[in-house]
């Protein structure tokens, strides 16, 4: 127990304020400087794995400096235990605030625009949170201005020129805003925390989150394959602005590429939403109503401006009606057209060979090399091209349509492609097999097309994707087809 000692001779530790998955945070005071801090104390001391965790998560805030994100001060170590000292945020969590219902779309946007202008200086220091969640946003009061944002809790952050913390086919953050690129085990840019805030976006807007499931494992296909209910559908009583929804939407698209590019692109949208549901200040409003009624302040000028436009009307009046009437405009008469008319000559007809000459030179025959690649037609696509889900009965059941699993959706040039057999283990999955444009949906195996020099990828969700090289399915290939075996992603949660 560290209430009511002094740590390193400087901070008093007066209260405790609550544990996380690493460490214990207390309410402690600076002896010197009277200054409330808090402090955040490993709770193991001989983990390794947590030590450079912790270690971390101080360099990662303390590289940061900015308005938004949790400042760190010091860092030091108490009886085998490491210490770090933070600002001390004085309070809600957006927890909280949803707790209470929703929330009308201006405070969201004034509250998400902070929270990726903040985002955007961890990025621009190479820093990826990993970990965005209500419990990890606070709302204090800053200089009278309430709804001031503060990012804290960088324990899973990664950075881009530091070591990893995790093996491979680990999944590290928080199911309920977890990104499909985190679930599928590939690697994450920052693009990953901008799927994170659209779903805090969204269960500010609604109160609800956007993916529910009685287990961890449905709640993750979820996220890689379903599509969230329109929040204006889900809370048509809130009168959400489609705009505001339309960027929410946005940023939990499956792919990062159809995201924003980065959070400072994501502030600027959020910023155009506040800007235009934002009401108009009193001041404006009153200095437009004196204008338009200039007699509630100046009655005089109001009566004279009167009795001047009488005056200038009866001015205009009396000049019209006393000056003299204008001569009449002589009209010149027409002179007799005396030059002889000359008949008509007939319309000049065109010369055929000329003609023929130019049809035959302005048609070009088509393309048939284009026309039989074919490489450049768009997928069809459809709202829900995902595999069944094995935990979720309620929205897939039976098998998928005959012929369909082996047929690619792109014909690829013939002469340059080898045609694959993929067998997937464990023989359960429903695996996708992509190779340059061509998709395939395998169970237990299937035939695949695959362009020269194209890879092919093979995911699932729950497993980690394995990418396979054109070489290596030209040798790897036989009587019994290339063999796959997809590993389980192992989920790490707070």
């Amino acid at each position: 127990m560290l209430l009511g000692k002094t740590i390193d001779n400087r901070y008093l530790v007066e209260k405790r304020l609550g544990e996380g998955g690493m460490g214990v945070v207390y309410l402690a005071r600076h002896v010197v400087l009277n200054k409330p801090v808090a402090i955040k104390v490993l709770r193991k001391a001989h983990d390794e794995a947590a030590w450079k965790r912790f270690v971390q998560e101080a360099q990662s805030a303390s590289s940061v400096n900015h308005n938004n994100v949790v400042g760190i001060s010091d860092f030091g170590v108490i009886s085998g235990h490491a210490y770090l000292v933070m600002e001390y945020l004085d309070g809600e969590t957006l927890t909280d605030l949803v707790n209470r219902g929703p929330t009308d779309g201006l405070r969201v946007a004034r509250i998400g625009a902070q929270i990726a202008r903040g985002l955007q200086a961890v990025h621009e220091k190479g820093v990826v949170h990993r970990d965005l969640k209500p419990d990890n946003i606070f709302l204090v009061e800053r200089e009278g201005k309430k709804d001031v944002v503060k990012i804290v809790d960088f324990g899973l952050a990664k950075m881009e020129a530091g070591q990893r913390l995790t093996q491979d086919g680990t999944v590290v953050g928080t199911a309920e805003y977890i990104s499909p690129e985190q679930v599928t085990g590939q690697d994450t840019d920052a693009r990953s925390d901008q799927y994170s805030l659209g779903c805090i976006l969204y269960e500010l807007l609604t109160a609800q989150l956007p993916f529910e499931g009685e287990s961890t494992a449905t709640l993750i296909y979820k996220h890689v394959y379903k599509n969230p209910k329109a929040p204006r559908k889900l809370r048509p009583e809130m009168h959400i602005p489609p705009s505001l929804e339309a960027v929410v939407l946005k940023c939990m698209a499956k792919k990062p590429a159809e995201r924003y590019p980065n959070m400072a692109a994501l502030e600027q949208a959020l910023l155009a939403e506040e800007l235009s549901l934002s009401p108009k200040t009193s001041g404006a409003t009153e200095a437009l109503a004196a204008r338009s009624h200039p007699s509630i302040e100046r009655p005089w000028l109001y009566w004279g401006g009167i009795g001047g436009g009488i005056a200038a009307i009866l001015v205009l009046a009396f000049v019209l009606l006393t000056r003299p009437p204008a001569p009449p405009i002589a009209t010149p008469r027409a002179t007799p057209d005396l030059q002889p008319r000359l008949p008509a000559l007939p319309p000049k007809l065109p010369d055929p060979t000329v003609s023929l000459a130019h049809d035959l030179a302005s048609h070009t025959p088509p393309d048939l090399a284009a026309v039989d690649a074919g490489e450049d037609e768009p997928d069809a696509g459809g709202e829900d091209t995902s595999p069944p889900d094995p935990t979720d009965t309620s929205e897939h059941s039976g098998e998928p349509p005959k012929g369909e699993t082996d047929k690619p959706t792109v014909k690829p040039r013939s002469g340059h492609s080898i045609s694959v057999r993929f067998a997937i283990e464990p023989k359960a999955v429903s695996a996708n097999v992509t190779c340059k444009r061509s998709r395939s949906t395998c169970r237990t195996s299937c035939t695949v097309t695959v362009p020269d020099g194209a890879s092919c990828t093979v995911a699932a969700a729950g497993y980690v994707s394995k990418v396979l090289r054109f070489r290596e399915l030209k040798s790897q290939r036989g009587k019994r087809g290339v063999q796959v075996t997809l590993s389980p992603v192992k989920l790490k949660l707070k």
